[in-house]
């Protein structure tokens, strides 16, 4: 099971020049089919107004079918090959629910895109984020098998991604292993696997999916694209990965992801063994 999240950087306010989306729309759609071709199964999508889903579709010849609910959450969309099952649980502003399925193999799938930190500076609104998350994950009784993944526009470090009572975030196999809840005032929280540790390498230049030098503080790569597995899943979990080549083409523009031909973040991709349930 391979599933892709990619903020492809068209939205609302991208580029007003017609030329510019086109060719933009261009490169992304054969990179698109071409992941799709190669083996993903899921994907999900962000700032993706301008792009034309209908050229994708046609160039993929039916192999796929796109998943945008009830216009609930104009900020995420979910592609899924034709095999998949596919139902739209809950929209909100900023994430979208899913549960999808193929024969006794099913997932729960949340795709989420946060506030930017230049617009919440202090992070009240991606921690509120978090708390609405966590809380339709209890009201939709979703116990099991559940993959959040997005744009969290956070560091992995930052609050929202480690607090009992949002993401809850937990960074090795064997303590989650050892102890899948916090206890805090009686109350239990379920922890989430983050793999981003045992993902980012320097051997591998997976140093993260967006590019920021600007600023006296800045570390140049940041992990906003990351993924939460339940603690079922971890087993199940393989590998994640912030690819730069697709294909034969190349995503980055010297030390950069290229903005003007493809998108300003490079792309998540995330695989899981497909396990047999029931």
């Amino acid at each position: 099971m391979r599933i892709m999240f990619w903020n492809l950087d068209l939205g609302l306010k991208a580029h007003k020049k017609d030329k510019s989306n086109v060719s933009k729309n261009e490169n992304l759609c054969r990179c698109i089919a071409n992941v799709f071709n190669e083996g993903i199964q899921i994907g999900v999508f962000t700032e993706y107004d301008k792009f034309d889903f209908n050229q994708l579709l046609c160039r993929l010849d039916g192999q796929v079918i796109r998943y945008d609910g009830n216009e609930g959450c104009r900020r995420i969309t979910l592609l899924a090959k034709k095999e998949w099952t596919v139902h739209v649980l809950r929209e909100s502003s900023r994430f979208s629910t899913y549960s999808i399925y193929k024969g006794n193999i099913k997932y729960n799938i949340i795709g989420l895109h946060a506030e930017d930190k230049r617009n919440d500076p202090g992070g009240t609104k991606r921690r509120k984020l978090a708390e609405e998350i966590i809380r339709t994950v209890k009201e939709d009784n979703i116990k099991e098998r559940l993959i959040i993944l997005g744009d969290f526009n956070s560091y992995i470090f930052d609050l929202e991604m480690l607090e009992y009572d949002k993401y809850n975030c937990i960074f090795f196999k064997d303590i989650i292993k050892s102890n899948s809840y916090k206890e805090v005032d009686d109350v239990y929280y379920k922890r989430y696997y983050n793999p981003i540790l045992d993902a980012i390498s320097e051997k591998n230049k997976l140093y993260g999916s967006f590019y920021r030098s600007q600023g006296g503080d800045s570390i140049y790569w940041y992990c906003l694209e990351q993924v939460l597995i339940s603690p079922d899943l971890i087993d199940e979990y393989v590998s994640m990965d912030y690819p730069r080549m697709i294909g034969e083409d190349s995503l980055m523009a010297e030390v950069k992801p290229d903005k003007e031909k493809f998108s300003d973040h490079l792309p998540l991709v995330v695989k899981l063994q497909e396990v047999r349930h029931g």
